[in-house]
């Protein structure tokens, strides 16, 4: 059983042909959905814009950055209602 829909998108790569079916395909299932944007510790994410876009689509946005200080990694999530 699904239960929830995480669908992670990386901001480095715009939004093509495949992500699109992707999309369609994960909103006809009538299951909560969590659009994850990675890499957000990138300098350089052309599409982010783009996927933010989305957010609208999806139940909640979540955007995440993984910081390493020595040998603890922090994993940071920035929430958006």
């Amino acid at each position: 059983d699904v239960d929830i829909i995480v669908y992670v998108v990386d901001p480095t790569r715009s939004i093509g042909p495949e992500e699109k079916y992707t999309l369609s395909l994960a909103e006809q299932l009538p299951h909560p959905k969590i659009l994850v944007i990675n890499k957000m510790d990138l300098s350089e994410t052309p599409a982010l814009e783009d996927y933010r876009a989305l957010a609208g689509r999806f139940d909640l946005m979540l955007e995440q950055v993984f910081v390493a200080v020595g040998v603890v990694i922090y994993y940071l999530v920035f929430i958006h209602l």
